[in-house]
């Protein structure tokens, strides 16, 4: 018997139940493993949201969406600026050998914009390494697909099992790295 396939994990759920937490919860923990990024809201000193950021798994951040002008890419009240996730997000989206465990936040309505964000999703998970990543609770194309590929594992996220439900997404992919020769500790 060989060893165990690489966990694809997709978190789903309501907006605000968690998801980007437990993704960069998983990040954390093994810091030297994870390559990909997630995507933080951007507030204004009043505390209103005014946009999205992509950020790296390193700290490193760039614009994605912003309210009002500046892109031709609108979803909602958003301009969204595809060339940033194209460019640089795509380069955090490329696992090596040293870096088997994509984090991925999110697969949506925004992200899906992009064919080439489209494609590498698809390529991830097709491939031998490890994904932790989020995708919206319901959507056609991209999102659908993720939510019925036989090679995808969609959790859903809620108030109720969050804490639960990080702590055994810590316990998979710790068991999975570890299988593969990785300390467990991620360092």
């Amino acid at each position: 018997m060989g060893p165990p396939p690489p966990p694809k994990i997709f978190l789903t759920g309501l907006p605000g139940c968690g998801k980007t937490t437990l993704i960069r919860g998983l990040a954390d923990r093994f810091p030297k493993l994870v390559t990909g990024f997630y995507t933080e809201e951007v507030r204004d000193e009043k505390g209103q949201r005014v946009g999205f950021d992509l950020v790296s798994h390193t700290g490193e951040r760039a614009v994605f969406a912003r309210k009002g002008g500046g892109s031709r890419k609108r979803v909602g009240k958003y301009s969204v600026f595809i060339e940033p996730l194209e460019k640089w997000g795509m380069e955090l989206l490329r696992p090596s050998p040293d870096r088997p465990l994509v984090i991925l936040d999110e697969v949506g309505k925004m992200e899906c914009l992009s064919r080439v964000f489209q494609e590498r999703v698809l390529e991830l998970v097709d491939s031998s390494y490890a994904i932790l990543g989020s995708v919206a609770l319901r959507g056609g194309g991209l999102i659908a697909r993720i939510h019925k590929d036989q090679n995808v594992d969609c959790r859903e996220v809620t108030q109720g099992n969050r804490d639960r439900l990080g702590r055994q997404l810590e316990a998979e992919y710790r068991d999975y790295l570890e299988a593969e020769g990785f300390p467990s500790s991620g360092e």
